[in-house]
């Protein structure tokens, strides 16, 4: 039986990957705790072409999907593993260089209301999205966003 309705946000990990003459390999998935929102908005239009007075031709011009995870936390791990983000062995600062190159990975993930688990592939981010807030009467949780 389908469900009817899906909703939360869990179980959220990485794999990196390797690809060496056509064959992919991925590493064993990681925890990326405390995943808050996930959002994947389509790329790409559709192609109409008119001829004859009429629509002749169509098609979907797939690109792939932009998407945005709203996280609690970016573990030193994933910034090191995908960010491309370096650990100072000794002062054991995590720098952000420059020309700094990510890596693609696979992101794994599930919420409730299925039973599937579900998998985008070839993933790459930007550098981190970062909202902070002051600490008033009412404390709000600072949030990390990865696009």
């Amino acid at each position: 039986m389908e469900n009817k309705v899906q909703f939360g946000l869990k179980n959220v990990h990485y794999a990196t990957f390797e690809e060496k003459d056509g064959v992919v390999t991925f590493e064993t998935p990681t925890p990326l705790p405390g995943g808050v929102e996930l959002t994947f908005e389509p790329r790409g239009d559709l192609i109409e072409f008119y001829a004859d007075d009429m629509l002749y031709y169509a098609a979907s011009n797939n690109q792939g999907y932009d998407g945005t995870l709203s996280i609690a936390s970016i573990p030193e791990k994933f910034a090191i593993d995908a960010l491309g983000e370096q650990l100072d062995e000794v002062d054991g600062v995590l720098n952000e260089l420059a020309d700094a190159k990510g890596k693609s990975f696979a992101l794994l993930f599930e919420f409730d209301g299925d039973k599937k688990q579900l998998v985008m592939l070839c993933i790459t981010v930007q550098r981190v999205v970062q909202h902070l807030h002051l600490k008033q009467k009412q404390t709000l949780l600072n949030l990390i966003q990865m696009n």
